[in-house]
């Protein structure tokens, strides 16, 4: 076969697809800043990062895989496809070990990371379509790693290369870099090689290795680097160049000026003096100093505008003093309230397009657009997943399970918190357990990549101490003590849940202001609901909970947030972090201490002329021999729930002023009894560079133990076309563009997909769809339009 008959995939040229990649790999590490010990000259590292980019697919020369990119017949492609001469991917990495071996040697330098890198590259390289195990096999972890492979086969291999072809190819890293091989360079038996240099010398190396958290870190880059560029060289080609965008540093600033005007009530100066507070700090706070910054604030004093704000005055400053051009990324724990925050970053950008403001979460919208090109379906897949946009919108879970994984599909992003600005709202919704682990990792990402962290919350977890991060409203004290907007009652005697229904109806019967009850369990505010609404006093009634489909839920908050009616609200959890409503009354079955304090917002939110009141009651299960319902959310004995009730022994009632000196008692508590063994355990596996086991046992959100159903409601004409237009999709016959027809209506599906513990779903699965089907005729039987799906009612269900 002629050099340019030797292709990478249908009808590229493989020369071509390597030099990409290279190019694509090491553009982009050039392009950012760095703070690695790197041990060698830069120009080094560039070279190694561009030889990982045109190594990666080198295996691909072999007849075996020229053969089988030309099979035409799909079974016999398939077939071929399963065989081990077949594969690229082992072959490739240990040419590139031996190559990089080579030029590591050479530079003749003790640093241990540059010595490391024949390993990262190989695992790399071995693995860029597929997810990375463990670096090497550990005491005590059965773990698949990345040594314990198959290797003979690879000798046929790579003596079926033609030594023209090979030799060709390794000109362009003779002409770019000046480095001389060739095929009759390298040693008789490449399994020897493997053998000796790589299963015995990086095994011992890996295990005789100090202990260092920023060598996971770099090799997680490496590996984002060179999975980005091989997807979006093999997506794009030279068809399409990204440019970065320009953002008005002060759009925020102008927005509220020309929205809302100079501040007119207490609430407004309020809401002014802290943004003036963050933009000052910003504007002068040392960028060479610490990269954890904090802004923790009342709830309801416009935290979203203000962290935007100083986001893009940061990001201005790093281009200008640093030339660093920083991504923003904004995290949220709920894909609940990524759609209202998105939409106000949308009103101030003047509704971008999305490569510039971008909302990723697993039910987004699959389109991407950049100035008058709009993107195909698998096109805008890829540029969504790997965050390709000035702004990004999207979840705790894409941005940590991105961090502490081996998946390549999460991982293809991580490259793109390099030089970031990553803010996490609602910080205080992590897990308790993973603090120490959040804390090395800020502290490791913002050291080594120049990253900056910005924790936003009303209630700050110690995740870091005071001295670990600098403050954006360093006089917070002084607006938590200015606001007291409600008072918080706790009410010492328990009650039943017959009980608390009667007192809750009692009240709504004897004023005419709003109320908002929140509950712990869908059951128990299913009961409440219906209790309420029997009252039939004249007001709006609004039932909250993920029992009722997602495009419902989202009209319900925005309809409660517009109305000027009475409202009688019954909810969830979903309501507290985040929802921007504003109520009398606020009403809660007992929880953590942080949730109370959530809740609060949701109650005289834009300090009106009359104080708001928050009633905490502990409601039990007369259902379940009196069993509290915080038990069936919370446990038996948590760590938050005793913490609770210990900071607020003694205290009937407490007032706003008090909130932040209570909380910082409580997470106190906190840090000083919980364990650390969860973090601990991941952070040795990271150490250990143990990726799978770190996938295997990260979990942000635990996994439930029982299996739920997927459910479609036809609940209206929308959901009857898009259920149509689902079951048109899945009669193609041919899987990618299965797939991408349905990418592109999976938003407009799940809308109306809800998700219910299976012992409670009586009905089958429609045909081979995993999704049980409920249209119109079937809904009165299964589904209720004011309180969703209808269940037993001894059934536990929370949220």
């Amino acid at each position: 076969m002629s050099f340019s008959e030797i292709c990478s995939h249908p009808g590229i040229p493989l020369e071509q697809h390597l030099l990409n990649v290279a190019s694509l790999c090491e553009n982009t590490f050039r392009s950012t800043k760095l703070n690695f010990e790197f041990g060698v000259d830069q120009q080094e590292w560039q070279m190694l990062v561009w030889m990982m980019g045109f190594l990666h697919d080198i295996g691909k020369a072999t007849p075996f895989f020229q053969k089988y990119l030309a099979e035409t017949d799909e079974s016999e492609k398939a077939r071929m496809k399963n065989e081990k001469e077949t594969r690229h991917g082992f072959i490739s990495a240990v040419i590139a070990h031996f190559i990089i071996s080579g030029l590591v040697d050479k530079a003749n330098t003790e640093n241990v990371l540059w010595e490391l890198m024949p390993f990262f590259t190989f695992m790399a390289i071995k693995r860029h379509h597929g997810n990375p195990c463990n670096a090497v096999r550990m005491p005590n972890n059965n773990d698949n790693n990345e040594l314990d492979d198959e290797y003979e086969y690879i000798d046929k291999q790579f003596a079926s290369i033609d030594t023209d072809i090979f030799d060709h190819l390794m000109v362009f890293p003779r002409q770019i870099w000046g480095i001389e091989i060739q095929k009759a360079d390298f040693p008789g038996k490449l399994s020897a090689y493997f053998k000796q240099n790589i299963y015995r010398n990086e095994k011992s190396r890996t295990k005789r290795l100090r202990k260092k958290l920023s060598y996971f870190f770099i090799f997680q880059y490496l590996f984002s680097l060179l999975i980005q560029a091989d997807k979006k060289e093999a997506i794009f080609s030279d068809r399409y160049t990204f440019n970065k965008v320009d953002i008005n540093k002060d759009i925020v600033k102008e927005y509220i000026q020309s929205e809302f005007g100079p501040p007119k009530t207490e609430m407004d100066i309020i809401r002014s003096n802290i943004f003036n507070d963050a933009d000052n700090t910003i504007s002068n706070i040392d960028i060479d100093a610490g990269k954890i910054l904090s802004l923790n604030v009342p709830t309801g004093t416009g935290k979203t505008f203000t962290c935007l704000s100083t986001a893009l005055q940061l990001r201005a400053r790093l281009e200008r003093e640093k030339n660093q051009r920083a991504r923003i990324i904004y995290t949220l724990p709920f894909t609940s309230i990524i759609d209202q925050n998105y939409q106000v970053f949308e009103g101030i950008l003047s509704n971008p397009e999305t490569n510039v403001l971008l909302k990723h979460h697993h039910l987004a919208d699959i389109y991407f657009k950049a100035g008058d090109h709009e993107f195909e379906t698998d096109e805008s897949k890829f540029l969504i997943e790997s965050w390709e946009s000035e702004i990004v919108v999207t979840t705790m879970f894409q941005l940590f399970h991105s961090i502490l994984t081996n998946r390549n599909r999460m991982m293809v992003k991580f490259e793109k918190m390099v030089n970031a600005i990553v803010l996490c709202d609602e910080i205080q919704s992590l897990p308790y357990k993973y603090w120490k682990l959040v804390k090395h990792i800020m502290f490791s990402i913002s050291k080594l990549f120049n990253t900056w962290f910005i924790l936003i919350t009303a209630t700050q977890p110690k995740i870091f101490d005071s001295t670990e991060i600098q403050e954006l409203v360093p006089s917070k004290a002084k607006y938590f003590s200015q606001l007291d907007r409600v008072d918080i009652s706790f009410e010492k005697d328990p009650l039943t849940l017959q009980e608390f229904k009667q007192v809750c109806k009692e009240a709504i019967q004897s004023t005419d202001e709003s109320y908002l009850f929140v509950m712990n369990t869908v059951n128990s505010a299913l009961e409440l609901f219906e209790s309420l609404r029997e009252t039939r006093i004249k007001a709006q009634y609004y039932f909250l909970a993920t029992n009722i489909v997602p495009i419902e839920r989202l009209k319900r908050i925005d309809g409660i947030r517009k109305s000027k009616q009475r409202k009688i609200i019954v909810s969830t959890q979903m309501i507290e972090a985040g929802v921007d409503i504003d109520i009398d009354n606020v009403w809660r079955d007992m929880g953590p201490l942080e949730s109370i304090n959530q809740v609060c917002g949701r109650c005289n939110r834009h300090l009106g002329s009359k104080k708001g009141k928050v009633r905490i009651f502990q409601v039990l299960d007369d259902a379940n021999k009196n069993k509290p319902f915080e038990t069936y959310i919370y446990g038996k004995n948590p760590l938050s729930m005793l913490q609770t009730r210990e900071v607020l022994t003694g205290n009937d009632t407490i007032c706003e002023t008090d909130f932040l000196r209570n909380m910082s008692t409580y997470y106190a508590k906190i840090e000083e009894r919980m364990s650390p063994q969860e973090s601990d355990k991941i952070l040795e596996f990271m150490e250990n560079l143990q990726f799978l086991s770190v996938y295997n046992n990260f979990k942000l959100i635990e996994e439930e133990g029982y299996e739920r159903k997927d459910i479609f409601i036809e609940l209206d004409s929308n959901a009857q076309k898009t259920w149509a237009t689902y079951l048109s999709i899945m009669q193609i016959e041919d899987k990618l563009e299965r797939k991408n027809k349905f990418l592109a209506i999976r938003k407009d599906f799940y809308d109306y997909v809800i998700s219910v513990p299976a012992k409670y779903v009586h009905e089958k699965e429609f045909e081979e769809t995993n999704f049980v089907f409920v249209n119109e005729e079937q809904m009165p039987t299964c589904y209720d339009k004011e309180t969703g799906w209808i269940r037993t009612i001894d059934d536990v269900y929370t949220f």
